[in-house]
């Protein structure tokens, strides 16, 4: 059973993260959410589809971007009943242009749940979203624990209407993949399947735009007033001390603060933890300040919580020593080992004993000890104290991208220049392919190539878009590049499902796993409809095929597109397994025909595909029947034929 379907009001559960913020938004009884998804915010969402037969009433959708799913919301809670929209990092910049209107307006009952990635875990970059807060006018809470991801959902949705307007909860990635204790409150027995058209604001006969004259004084007013709701709010809380000097903390940092502190034997020093972050109490900012020689301000990303509160001394004609990002970095994720070094180093204080063992570029590189040390308290430090190697990132066995990378390469000999962009395709940009020039962000890609175009003509400009990033933000740019007629050749990688984040389906994807047929978009049509006038589909694993269309597809001046249409090798086996079907042809190496060439090995990459002793001592390739997935490539990649197609086991391979 889903931990976002239990009754048991009052039972403790381990949950993640992202089912905690999920179970906050069923227990305040939300009637619309939508997400596009992306990593470190996929779980949110996911953790919702996967129950939601179970729901009646509440509707969900994975929306085409973030921007739509945020609109989406926006309109269900204008509509009368609690909405949320959940998103990665980069996912906020692309909601934003509503959002920056939205807040002229008023909205109740909306929760946008914001997946940062300090580290960069699993993003392009780790910007710190918090500082959009000052600029929309968006109060914003960060949750500490698994429990507070889902009380502070449901509190966020009590403010928003409150208040009428969004309120954003950040969830990090260290949060969101995390696990901890989890105590349920009450679950709805129904969500609201219909609600009541509520005023957005006071509308005019004349105008009806969000942000016209007036608003703007409006929303400083609601500030004001969220300003003086945080000075008593539970929301934030200081953990009393009777040292000269305190810490001021947030979100994740607050545990990695606490735990540094009684790393480094410190009992007695006040803590002030925000839960919201924005807008912050002068009042309660001041309070806690007055009386203390020194304040620390522990944070994870860029010094926002250190800007605002040292401008809020300033104003206090407050002399307190405020320290931040002159002790605590600005780069990666912390943790308590970091923390306690920091301190340690600011302080003037002895290293614990924990660290006294360790070479001195483990202590002077703290990112790396975040990343490197488990910290009980008290307890020694497990740690390697030597390099392990880097890990190549590559594609999932039998995966159609490593096909259609194969055959580019041949068609061009790797003399082209590549925009990329996000999705498992990206991978090409490494070893062996090597085809990537540029990565910018989802649909970025495509129009940078245009402009590449334009100025360089020595070398043929490809971009790259995946089938799901084509929807979400690809589209504009490919109608841009056909109305002018760029010079460039677009391949859609079409894999039929959002494969990179989880496997949400996408509208290209044709049936789910359980073989259910579900609408889907030809992705050839739908170029042919935006105008482009030469589109040919392609099929991966037949790279000899692909790699004369690719050849002629490069002879061709203008735009032109290849959409290589082959799916998601891993949905495609679960489907057969969820269906009882097996292997109708397996494959092996005849190693009297195989000249030890490297093409199957080096040049295509393929897993399966492993170095092995013949009986002479000799090195020889055998494909390894528990990794081969049956894609067949292999087969058309070999030039001398050794590799063999059969339906009566492995043969040679069969001693692996």
């Amino acid at each position: 059973m889903s931990v976002l379907t239990i009754r048991e009001s009052g039972k403790k559960v381990l949950a993640t993260g992202a089912e905690a913020f999920a179970r906050g938004a069923l227990e305040a009884c939300i009637g619309f959410f939508a997400t596009y998804p992306g990593t470190p915010a996929s779980g949110v969402g996911d953790s919702i589809a996967e129950i939601q037969k179970e729901l009646g009433g509440l509707y969900f959708e994975y929306s085409m971007n973030e921007k739509i799913a945020t609109e989406g919301a926006i309109g269900a809670a204008w509509g009368g009943v609690r909405a949320m929209a959940a998103m990665k990092l980069a996912g906020l910049n692309v909601a934003a242009d509503s959002l920056f209107t939205l807040n002229r307006g008023e909205v109740k009952g909306l929760v946008i749940v914001h997946g940062s990635d300090p580290g960069q875990q699993s993003s392009g970059t780790e910007q710190d979203n918090r500082f959009y807060a000052p600029f929309m006018h968006f109060p914003v809470l960060q949750p500490s624990s698994v429990q507070e991801a889902k009380d502070f959902v449901i509190k966020a949705f009590e403010l928003s209407e409150r208040f009428t307007l969004p309120f954003i909860v950040d969830a990090p990635s260290a949060l969101l993949h995390g696990s901890g204790e989890l105590e349920l409150g009450v679950l709805p027995q129904s969500f609201p399947a219909t609600g009541k058209l509520r005023p957005h604001f006071e509308k005019t006969v004349h105008d009806i735009n969000l942000g016209r004259p007036g608003r703007h004084k409006v929303l400083l007013k609601r500030e004001r007033e969220i300003k003086s709701y945080a000075t008593n709010s539970d929301l934030n809380r200081v953990i009393e001390g009777d040292a000269n000097w305190g810490i001021i903390t947030c979100g994740m940092a607050f545990g990695y603060a606490m735990e540094a502190l009684d790393i480094l034997g410190l009992k007695d020093v006040p803590v002030l933890k925000l839960g919201m972050v924005y807008p912050l109490s002068p009042d309660c900012i001041g309070k806690f300040l007055k009386g203390l020689k020194r304040v620390i301000i522990v944070e994870e990303g860029e010094g926002f919580l250190e800007g605002l509160i040292k401008a809020i001394a300033y104003d206090l004609g407050l002399k307190v020593p405020l320290v931040g990002k002159k002790w605590i970095s600005p780069v990666g994720m912390l943790s308590p080992s970091r923390v306690a070094v920091d301190l340690s180093k600011g302080l003037g204080l002895p290293l614990p004993s924990q660290f006294k063992n360790l070479p001195a570029e483990f202590i002077e590189d703290t990112e790396r000890l975040a990343g490197s040390l488990a910290l009980p308290s008290g307890g020694s430090i497990p740690m390697p104290l030597f390099d392990a190697p880097r890990r190549v990132r590559t594609f999932c066995v039998g995966c159609p991208h490593r096909a259609a990378a194969y055959a580019i390469k041949k068609a061009t000999k790797g003399k082209l220049i590549v925009g990329t962009d996000i999705g498992c395709y990206a991978m090409m940009e490494g070893p062996p392919f090597h085809l990537g020039d540029f990565k910018i962000c989802m649909g970025g890609g495509i129009g940078a190539a245009q402009g590449l175009s334009r100025k360089i003509h020595d070398a043929p400009v490809i971009a790259f878009i995946g089938d799901s990033t084509l929807f979400h933000a690809g589209l504009p740019a490919v109608l841009n590049a056909a109305y002018y007629d760029a010079n460039v050749l677009l391949m859609v990688f079409d894999n039929r499902w959002t494969a990179m984040t989880g496997h949400q389906p996408t509208p290209s994807t044709e049936e789910t796993i359980d073989g259910k047929p579900l609408r889907n978009v030809d992705i050839a049509k739908l170029l042919r409809g935006l105008g482009v006038k030469w589109v040919r589909m392609v099929k991966p694993f037949e790279p000899g095929k692909m790699e004369g269309v690719v050849k002629q597809a490069l002879k061709r001046p203008g735009f032109k597109a290849i959409v290589a249409q082959g799916e998601c090798t891993l949905q495609s086996e679960r489907r057969k397994r969820a269906q009882g079907a097996k292997p109708e042809v397996t494959y092996h190496i005849d190693t009297k025909k195989c000249k030890i060439c490297d093409i199957c090995f080096v040049d295509f990459g393929c897993p399966a595909i492993v170095v092995r002793q013949a009986e002479d001592g000799s090195d020889t390739y055998v494909i390894d029947p528990g990794v081969c997935a049956q894609c067949g490539a292999c087969v058309r990649v070999c030039p001398f034929g050794a590799i063999v197609a059969s339906t009566g086991g492995r043969k040679s391979d069969e001693a692996l």
